[in-house]
């Protein structure tokens, strides 16, 4: 039964495995363990949405085409809103596909969208089926004492990634826009200073850049 506290554990549940596909993807490619995802914690929110999201609008899909096909969509739609939503905020390009054949403004591409029709059918068919079954053995009590613990971990989460992201802008204060290299060897110093925060942000999004 889709109740809010479930779908906010639908969210939660797959908003680590979501960080878990990062973490192991940047292991192979980078052959290194780089903390993904804007938040601090061991979890990326866009990827709980959009199973979120799927999991609400296509639970009654039978036909793997358009399941693979809608969840496809939907997943891309999500991506790209959300890389337009954050650099209309922080003025900065979080991820960039623009070398990637088949791209949309470099916010999304073919590389991705398939995996996510895929992984859809995937969540659909196999994860939640098995998901709902766990949370229907949780009683009221401990699923709500649950639900206030990781939400208020979300929400402290998003608070102080926010407040400390919008500290970048500063580090540039007195840089010009188009200097690529005199922002970004400032941004390493004030890193060598401590600043472990910052040094996870723009090792999670290589390909930080500003836009503004």
């Amino acid at each position: 039964m889709l109740t809010f506290k479930n779908i906010f554990f639908i969210f939660f549940f797959y908003s680590i495995i979501g960080w878990i596909v990062e973490i192991i993807d940047c292991l192979i490619i980078d052959k290194r363990f780089v903390n993904r995802g804007f938040l601090i914690g061991p979890y990326c929110p866009i990827y709980g949405f959009g199973c979120t999201f799927i999991t609400i609008c296509l639970s009654g899909a039978d036909d793997f085409a358009s399941l693979f096909l809608k969840s496809a969509l939907i997943c891309s739609v999500l991506e790209y809103f959300t890389s337009y939503i954050m650099e209309k905020i922080f003025q900065y390009r979080w991820w960039d596909y623009s070398n990637r054949k088949f791209n949309i403004n470099g916010r999304i591409c073919l590389e991705t969208t398939i995996p996510f029709g895929l992984g859809a059918c995937l969540i659909i068919k196999v994860v939640n089926p098995i998901l709902f079954k766990v949370l229907g053995l949780m009683g009221n009590t401990l699923s709500t004492v649950l639900f206030i613990l990781l939400a208020l971990l979300i929400i402290l989460d998003t608070i102080f990634s926010i407040f400390f992201v919008s500290k970048i802008n500063d580090i540039e204060k007195n840089v010009k826009v188009d200097s690529t290299e005199e922002l970004k060897a400032k941004m390493l110093g004030f890193i060598k200073k401590g600043k472990t925060f910052y040094k996870r942000i723009f090792d999670s999004f290589p390909k930080l850049k500003k836009t503004k």
